[in-house]
């Protein structure tokens, strides 16, 4: 999901930005119009995407100029920009959903969501005991405090029939794939919150789509 600053909103622009790509007919660049845009985390594939746009040149054939900035998490990517600093975002609509109850006039407009369905999930060891999601049930799960499957994983618990007073959740640093190199294996650690867009299909399986 694309967020904006209120106070930058440039609507229009970007739309032409998408819906030029196909444009074969030359025409004059615009003048330049620089923005800078939080990601949801260091660069990875789920933005990969936008750098396309950068490197052929999409974005600049429209007069815009992106300043990437690495985020710490999707779900802080909407209060970050609410708080000025940013005029761009690209982080969760949970998150964006949760500022805009809390301070609706500081609110980023939504401009483009990237996902038909929520990418959160609890990956597991395909030859561990969680095999469905009420299995989560007296099981670890590590995430890290930001983690948008962490944060929602009560409306998941509720959907899914799963307690979720029974489940214990450890907060945890570093990325998913160390998390999940922690999880392998181990005994006492059976999950690890995260998107389905960043798992490693070989080595996990998602518990759910449920969200």
């Amino acid at each position: 999901m694309h967020i904006i600053n209120r106070r930058a909103f440039i609507g229009s622009s970007v739309a032409g930005a998408v819906t030029s790509a196909n444009a074969v007919r030359p025409r004059a660049q615009p003048a330049g119009k620089r923005f800078r845009m939080l990601l949801n985390t260091s660069f990875s594939g789920p933005q990969a995407w936008m750098l396309l746009a950068q490197d052929n040149g999409l974005l600049a054939r429209e007069g815009l100029e992106l300043e990437l900035v690495h985020g710490s998490g999707a779900y802080t990517a909407a209060p970050r920009v609410a708080d000025g600093g940013f005029d761009l975002g690209y982080g969760d609509i949970n998150s964006l959903i949760e500022v805009s109850a809390r301070e609706p006039s500081k609110a980023p407009l939504a401009v483009f969501v990237a996902f038909n369905a929520s990418p959160s999930t609890v990956a597991v060891d395909p030859n561990g005991p969680v095999k469905v999601p009420r299995d989560l049930e007296g099981k670890t799960i590590l995430g890290h405090s930001s983690n948008v499957a962490l944060k929602t994983f009560g409306a998941f618990c509720k959907r899914a029939g799963v307690d979720a007073s029974r489940v214990r959740i450890v907060e945890a640093g570093g990325g998913m794939l160390g998390m999940v190199e922690s999880m392998l294996g181990s005994r006492t650690v059976h999950g690890v919150f995260g998107y389905v867009s960043m798992g490693v299909p070989t080595m996990v399986t998602p518990c759910s789509d449920a969200w």
